[in-house]
């Protein structure tokens, strides 16, 4: 799809404007690069997160 396309698909739970900015932003090449690096670093990552959701007091 192009960006015309997908600007004219608005799902109906959002508004046309901030689709069309949603839309614009991810077809930005610097978010796109942005993406692509994230995606290289997660696969690399070897321990995940474990943390959890106590405290450690």
């Amino acid at each position: 799809m192009n960006r015309e396309e997908l600007i004219a698909n608005v799902p109906t739970t959002i508004y046309a404007v901030q689709w069309a900015s949603y839309v614009q932003y991810r077809l930005d090449p610097s978010t796109m690069e942005m993406y692509r690096k994230n995606k290289e670093a997660r696969k690399k990552q070897t321990i995940p997160h474990t943390g959890g959701s106590k405290p450690y007091v």
